[in-house]
């Protein structure tokens, strides 16, 4: 009995572990048919992945051959722009050159003259202002006064006799204005101002001051309030213009000068 039970026993397990064999190489068999797999797509993943570079390493090589023959174009061509502007820079700076020397060497002969005519034209145009400036004022006075003395039959002659003298006064005094002014500045240094014509602004200075004269007597023998205030107002704009005419040529007279005492011996 005990032989029998022996005998089953190692039956039993020779045949588990039959079975555990059986079973190991199977899961064995697997595993290595999994791992065959698993390597024919790593070689399939490899191969693909391969033939992707070649084909990216192809398509960079063909741009970069591409790139280089468009960029020598561009090269060529671009040397060829760059030299023919230089060439028409060189000829700009040539032509520039030779103007600038043209010109330095006018200006070098003109700057004298140059400074000389501003110094004059500043000199013209200060005459002109004054002279432009006492016109106008005189022209707006004998407007003033012709209206009165269409208005005034008693003083209207007289008031209109005034108007025309002042008128002509005013003439002469802008003309000698405007050559006192006209005299250079080395001149005026040297030999003084233009005295003669200094004295004819005198003059006429006296003729404005006779008919503000006449005009105060005038006054009260206007036939309304309005012609009276106008002729006030006349008699102001009279006395400012002389007081102008007065400091102008005080101003011209007592400028300094080397021998501008000895020119004034001379001149009536």
């Amino acid at each position: 009995m005990k032989k029998i039970l022996s005998t089953l026993a190692i039956a039993l397990l020779v045949s588990s572990f039959s079975l555990a064999n059986a079973e190991s190489q199977s899961r064995g068999e697997n595993s290595q048919k999994e791992l065959n797999e698993n390597s024919n797509k790593n070689e399939q993943f490899e191969s693909t992945s391969t033939e992707r570079e070649m084909e990216k390493n192809k398509i960079e090589n063909n741009q970069s051959e591409l790139y280089r023959q468009t960029n020598g174009s561009s090269s060529a061509t671009s040397a060829v722009q760059i030299k023919e502007q230089n060439k028409m820079e060189i000829r700009s700076v040539e032509k520039n050159n030779g103007n600038n020397t043209k010109q330095f060497s006018d200006g070098r002969r003109s700057e004298k003259s140059s400074t000389t005519a501003s110094s004059t034209n500043k000199e013209d145009s200060n005459g002109k202002s004054v002279s432009e400036d006492h016109r106008s004022t005189v022209a707006t006075f004998v407007k003033s006064l012709l209206s009165v003395a269409d208005r005034e039959g008693g003083i209207g002659s007289k008031v209109r006799e005034i108007a025309r003298n002042q008128n002509d006064s005013a003439t002469t005094t802008a003309s000698s204005i405007e050559k006192v002014e006209k005299k250079g500045s080395i001149s005026k240094f040297f030999f003084g101002s233009d005295y003669r014509n200094l004295n004819v602004i005198k003059d006429e200075m006296a003729t404005t001051t006779a008919n503000i004269a006449q005009l105060k007597l005038l006054l009260d023998k206007a036939a309304t309030n309005t012609d009276r205030t106008a002729l006030d107002a006349q008699i102001k704009v009279l006395e400012g213009e002389q007081t102008k005419l007065t400091n102008y040529v005080t101003q011209n007279e007592n400028a300094f000068s080397l021998f501008g005492w000895l020119t004034k011996m001379f001149v009536k």
